[in-house]
């Protein structure tokens, strides 16, 4: 007898321990996955597709007085790497990576490398773009949702205008439904005994 106390007694700290994980820890185990998976991706230095970052754009020395002063972007795929974490576009001069003059790197194999693994490094960049120096990745800006259109003389479907109501208070009726209710909501208003 005690041996069947004992078992039904495991049985439920373990059920009770199971309906806390399902409620608790597997939802943060389903955030962090969202989140882990892309990070991951990003450290092996591949996009969310699996393509490298080195694939996803190409590039060329850009000199000043025949001394190497950048790289220039000549092509970025769209939706890759470079697109999507840095906003790169082609014409960009890649001017400081991660903090670092590329000047400072010597030569343009050894600063293009180092552009390579900057995402990796989720390091930031200084670009010029059309005469001004930005950094990138650009800080993330939320935009606002655009308004819902609507036909003239119409409201959007949930700011639709409700029958007039009288002002006496709602009193329901013996069955149970409320009069006062849209009539959506009169079936799901039921008093016990008619109260």
């Amino acid at each position: 007898m005690r041996a069947a106390f004992g078992l039904v007694s495991l049985l439920v700290v373990l059920l009770i321990v199971m309906f806390i994980f399902d409620k608790i820890e597997y939802p943060e185990l389903k955030t962090a996955q969202t989140v882990a998976i892309p990070e991951a991706q990003q450290i092996s230095g591949h996009d969310s597709n699996g393509v490298p970052a080195m694939d996803s754009f190409r590039s060329e020395e850009y000199d000043r007085g025949n001394q190497f002063a950048g790289i220039k972007i000549t092509n970025v795929m769209r939706g890759g790497a470079m697109d999507t974490y840095y906003g790169l576009k082609p014409g960009d001069i890649v001017l400081n990576i991660g903090g670092l003059d590329v000047t400072a790197l010597g030569d343009y194999g050894s600063a293009n490398a180092e552009l390579q693994e900057a995402y990796q490094r989720q390091e930031g960049l200084t670009v010029d773009r059309g005469g001004k120096q930005i950094s990138l990745p650009l800080p993330y800006t939320p935009v606002a949702p655009l308004p819902i259109k609507t036909a003239q003389n119409q409201q959007p479907p949930q700011q639709q205008q409700q029958p007039a109501r009288s002002a006496q208070p709602s009193t329901p009726t013996a069955g149970g439904a409320n009069n006062n209710l849209p009539d959506q909501l009169q079936h799901r208003i039921t008093i016990p005994g008619g109260f």
